[in-house]
Formats: structure tokens, C-alpha cells, sequence
């Protein structure tokens, strides 16, 4: 607890400019509807241009069919500008991957990464998880 209480002071200290922000896309999977939820906070240290995002995900099929898994996860974003309205990053980390409730053998983690544009409260994602592609569009909110 002592540890997490010192990051997170070391966090608020720097002279940097940070957010909160919350984003929801929906998108597809090999033809599978695809929904992303996530909330995270992005710390943008002074005289740089990096800015750098620690994300929850939520990602799930919107789908009837019960054999399509979850995934629950965080992960890290560096994103670079491209101007003052919009942003390019790479996105990576580990998910847990849930299949099954009786057969535990079925969930385990994985691990994603890919590429996130945005642009004002826009966003478009290219993400491989679980060796599957998935392509999103959504909304990307910052408090």
C-alpha cells in the first residue's frame, strides 16, 4: 500500500499537464461485432512531445453467441502528435482472457497491441488480441 500511495504522489507531482479520460468504440473481428469500454489518465510531462496514457479495457463481442470470450485488461499508450487536434499512438498489454466460467482451462492471459489514431473526440483502432485482428471507431472523452 505504501509503495502504491509513493507512485502515486510521484505521478501528481511532476510539472506536467494530465487528464482523465474515457473512451467507447465498437467495431469488428473476423465479422464478429466487436465493444470496447475503457477509462484511463494521460500524463503529458512538459517540453515534451510524448504524451503517455494508462488505460482499463473492457473488450467483449456483442454478440448472442455465448462462445465468444472477454477480455479485461490495462495497457500502456505513447502517443505522438501529428497537430493540435489530433494524435497517433501505440497501445500494448496484458489481458485476461475470459472463455469460460466451468472450464478454466479455456481463459488465461494474452497479450495485445496496436495503433490508435484520434482526432478531437474521435478515435479509430487497429488492435491484435488473442491473434485476431480487431478494427474500431468510437469516442475518446477527456476531462
Amino acid at each position: 500500500m505504501k509503495i502504491k500511495l509513493l507512485i502515486l504522489s510521484i505521478l501528481v507531482s511532476f510539472a506536467s499537464f494530465s487528464q482523465i479520460n474515457v473512451g467507447m468504440t465498437g467495431g469488428l473481428t473476423n465479422l464478429v461485432p466487436l465493444a470496447t469500454i475503457s477509462i484511463g489518465y494521460k500524463i503529458q510531462p512538459d517540453n515534451s512531445k510524448l504524451s503517455y496514457d494508462i488505460q482499463y479495457d473492457q473488450r467483449f463481442y456483442a454478440s448472442r453467441n455465448v462462445n465468444y470470450p472477454a477480455y479485461f485488461g490495462v495497457r500502456g499508450i505513447v502517443s505522438y502528435p501529428l497537430n493540435h487536434i489530433s494524435n497517433i499512438g501505440f497501445a500494448a498489454g496484458p489481458y485476461y482472457k475470459l472463455a469460460s466460467t466451468d472450464r478454466k482451462y479455456l481463459n488465461g492471459w494474452r497479450y495485445g497491441y496496436g495503433l490508435k489514431y484520434i482526432r478531437k473526440i474521435f478515435t479509430v483502432e487497429l488492435y491484435k488480441l488473442d491473434k485476431k485482428l480487431q478494427i474500431s471507431l468510437g469516442f475518446y472523452h477527456k476531462f
